[in-house]
């Protein structure tokens, strides 16, 4: 995948090899309700009701459940993911939670806006700022969502480094430089053209 943050996006003809290998080919925006018990509403991107304005619960990305090896020898560090069961790989982390393994984990499409309603990620909204971590906790908690943890974080690098083929993600996708939190019309925008494409 070569398409860099505002640039044109019709390099390689507008091709992603990696729309059809898993698990990017299975990776779908929803919106996600949780209810008190736990139990998850999912309505995919494409059916009826799918919003991204939060009126149908919050905007996030499911990840299917993946597999992963990683192997350093000397300079040389292989990364490689799986769909299924092989030897030498191990479920990915972030799929681990409360040691039971899990088919999909839900990360925020947005980021983190003040709450509407008990959603948190839709789009043409403020990014929470000034905030204690232990203060957006507690408020995620009030409807059953968690912020994300650093396993998690480490699965979206793995994921972007065996994309990108690269270390240096930032310029792809902009890194910090991008996110101008300073200027008052700052906003969680709506993306282009799909999965694949960010805004």
């Amino acid at each position: 995948n070569d398409y860099i943050v505002e640039d044109t996006y019709q390099r390689h003809g507008g091709v992603n090899d990696f729309d059809n290998i898993f698990p990017w080919c299975d990776i779908r925006r929803c919106n996600v309700t949780v209810s008190s018990d736990g139990t998850k509403s999912i309505i995919y991107e494409g059916e009826t009701g799918f919003a991204l304005d939060g009126s149908n619960g919050n905007v996030m990305v499911e990840i299917p459940k993946f597999y992963s090896m990683r192997e350093r020898i000397g300079n040389i560090e292989k990364l490689a993911i799986s769909g299924e069961p092989k030897s030498g790989f191990n479920v990915e982390p972030a799929f681990l939670v409360d040691d039971k393994e899990q088919d999909f984990i839900y990360v925020a499409c947005y980021h983190q806006a003040e709450s509407n309603n008990g959603v948190f990620s839709y789009t043409n909204s403020y990014p929470v700022a000034n905030k204690t971590l232990a203060e957006n906790i507690a408020t995620l908690e009030t409807s059953n969502l968690h912020s994300y943890d650093f396993t998690v974080f480490l699965m979206l690098q793995k994921l972007m480094i065996i994309e990108f083929t690269d270390r240096s993600i930032q310029q792809y996708l902009g890194g910090m430089t991008r996110l101008p939190y300073w200027t008052a019309n700052t906003t969680n925008v709506i993306d282009g053209f799909g999965t694949n494409y960010i805004t």
